[in-house]
């Protein structure tokens, strides 16, 4: 094989390995937009006191509680609610993954942000690790709304993924 034709062949196995790695990165785009998709209804709970031996049923009741009252969003039914992770063995609680039934719209911008005073309980949108964005990220629509909780601890949600999504399905232009 002369220097020409190997120079060639190897420029060929370089354009192969280029589409290659452009096909990569769009596949892997692709699976982190459908984990997104697929976690649209999943709210993340930090913050929320854990009892030792607690039952995934006392976690809801914990959640329901939360939601209807101290965040004012009425009963939405939670098709399934659980600690992530081992059990810590300091006093820190787990996050808490909760999925809502039938409710793709979680509008509680409207209610306001309230401030908190002691040991926050955040929530935020459950995304993939490749499509989350810091919390202090409120511009472009994004929503946030606390409430005070029994012990002075505070509730916040906050979103920016899937306002697109919302406002495309109801067939409204979408800001770029």
């Amino acid at each position: 094989m002369t220097l020409i034709e190997e120079v060639t062949t190897l420029k060929k196995e370089l354009c192969k390995k280029s589409e290659v790695e452009d096909k990569f990165i769009q596949l892997q785009s692709h699976i982190d937009y459908q984990e997104d998709y697929s976690r649209r209804n999943n709210l993340r709970f930090d913050g929320l006191d854990e009892t030792p031996n607690e039952t995934w049923e006392e976690t809801q009741m914990k959640i329901q509680h939360l939601m209807r009252d101290k965040l004012e969003m009425g009963v939405l039914q939670l098709e399934r609610v659980h600690r992530v992770g081992p059990k810590y063995t300091s006093t820190r609680p787990r996050t808490v993954d909760a999925r809502i039934r039938n409710h793709t719209k979680l509008v509680i911008h409207e209610q306001g942000e309230r401030t908190a005073q002691t040991q926050a309980v955040s929530t935020s949108p459950a995304a993939s690790v490749m499509t989350v964005t810091p919390a202090a990220t409120f511009a472009g629509g994004a929503a946030s709304v606390g409430a005070v909780t029994g012990a002075g601890a505070v509730a916040s949600w906050e979103a920016s993924a899937g306002i697109e999504d919302d406002q495309r399905e109801e067939g409204q232009e979408v800001a770029a």
